[in-house]
């Protein structure tokens, strides 16, 4: 299975989130657009660039679009898959165990996210009622359609960690208007499928989200802290990365987002 990370000056973060892929999940290709506002942060990628990861496609983005476009029309099989330069895989990931239950067409999507713990909404940390689960073994089936839509519950559409057929997204990349992912998220929710009113996941969360900063000019983003991407990549062109290993120890239990947490470096 293909997939694609979006990322935008920092370097250090999406480091840290190919260690973890690296780590917890077999995939065939990663794409990688990636976008920078000055060579500062150019260097950053050009760093990490030259560690020649195996089975790493690198995308400069000049018309985000159009660039992204082209990814998925490059990509192999059936399936659809991205992540943000802010995620971090925590645990190992089998997507051949998840994937079967996308035969069922009554399924919007398939999440990496979720886990029956999860109490707490990952835009605004409130806490949110959890469906009534129509299987809750060592996955969980749920009604997205009866939950709130303002919360990650009943919100199929999340393009981090979700797992689309590619024949029910493909067509909205091609005609939504968009200019950056948080829209083109946005828009997708609106055409969820009401046909598809199901969800399913793993029962543990195998992916948490760093929200240590924003580089989204866009309003009623995530909430995210105050760690400087401009350290952040001072740090990586040191030769310094976030410790995987400390991050995969906070495990994410109540919220798949991690919030105030004290970074650990490591040399790289």
């Amino acid at each position: 299975m293909d997939c694609i990370v979006f990322s935008k000056n920092r370097a250090c973060q999406l480091d840290l989130f190919i260690r973890s892929m690296c780590a917890f999940m077999s995939i065939d290709d990663l794409y990688v657009l990636y976008k920078y506002s000055d060579d500062f942060h150019k260097r950053g990628y050009d760093k990490l660039i030259n560690k020649k990861y195996r089975r790493i496609n690198w995308i400069s983005e000049s018309n985000l679009k159009e660039d992204f476009l082209d990814i998925v029309n490059a990509f192999s099989g059936d399936f659809y898959l991205s992540f943000a330069d802010d995620d971090c895989l925590v645990k190992p990931i089998n997507l051949d165990l998840l994937l079967p239950f996308l035969d069922n067409d009554k399924i919007q999507s398939a999440s990496i996210k979720f886990s029956d713990q999860i109490r707490y909404n990952s835009v605004d940390q409130k806490p949110m009622s959890r469906p009534d689960f129509i299987q809750k073994d060592s996955f969980l089936l749920w009604n997205w359609s009866e939950q709130d839509s303002d919360q990650d519950w009943g919100y199929p559409m999340a393009l981090t960690g979700t797992v689309f057929r590619m024949r029910d997204v493909e067509k909205h990349f091609v005609n939504l208007q968009y200019i950056n992912l948080t829209r083109l998220e946005g828009e997708m929710n609106h055409h969820r499928d009401a046909n598809k009113p199901l969800m399913v996941s793993f029962n543990e969360t195998k992916l948490a989200t760093l929200p240590l900063n924003s580089v989204s000019n866009v309003t009623r983003v995530n909430p995210h802290g105050d760690v400087s991407i401009e350290m952040l990549n001072d740090k990586y062109l040191a030769g310094y990365g976030i410790d995987l290993n400390k991050i995969v120890l906070l495990q994410p239990k109540l919220s798949f987002f991690l919030y105030n947490i004290n970074l650990e470096f490591i040399l790289i």
